[in-house]
């Protein structure tokens, strides 16, 4: 699945606020921060501050700011609100006027359909605070990343044997 630059962007934004917490930050400064053009980042903030993701506020002490803690913000409900076209990859919408000619007994669609709901169920259990560099991180926000941290999975032996693949082969009749 690829996402948008829309999206790619809205991720940014909410990277650099999080890292910037305790200012209030110009899109002029994210733009510049990212090299990305300042009319397209003026739509992608336009979009998060509507769906109230950020505080967008005008005038000289004015700027962009969060509007949740970074641990509140859930990666997939923001891909979600980006995203204008999550749909299966394979809708088998009709070309032309003519229809799908696998449609009745295609299972294609439905496995790409499990796979978006992966996809999107691995960003739902992902937050901002989970992708900010570690570099960047607040002292204060630190200790919460150490205490929410997940352990990592235990590593094999090193002399360990990977499992054969299953094949399955379906037997024809001649």
């Amino acid at each position: 699945m690829r996402l948008t630059l829309h999206t790619d962007y809205a991720l940014r934004v909410l990277i650099y606020l999080a890292q910037n917490r305790d200012r209030r930050v110009s899109i002029h400064e994210i733009a510049a921060a990212y090299g990305i053009s300042h009319n397209h980042l003026i739509k992608v903030v336009n979009h998060l501050s509507h769906g109230g993701v950020v505080h967008a506020r005008r005038g000289r002490s004015g700027g962009l700011e969060l509007a949740a803690r970074p641990q509140d913000i859930i990666i997939g409900s923001i891909v979600r609100r980006m995203e204008t076209d999550l749909r299966p990859i394979a809708s088998c919408e009709p070309a032309n006027g003519q229809p799908c000619l696998l449609a009745q007994g295609c299972l294609l669609r439905g496995l790409l359909a499990r796979s978006v709901d992966a996809f999107l169920g691995v960003l739902d259990n992902a937050t901002l605070h989970d992708i900010i560099p570690v570099d960047k991180i607040a002292p204060e926000m630190e200790l919460t990343r150490l205490l929410m941290a997940k352990p990592p999975p235990p590593e094999p032996p090193a002399n360990a044997e990977l499992p054969p693949i299953e094949v399955k082969v379906k037997a024809t009749s001649n």
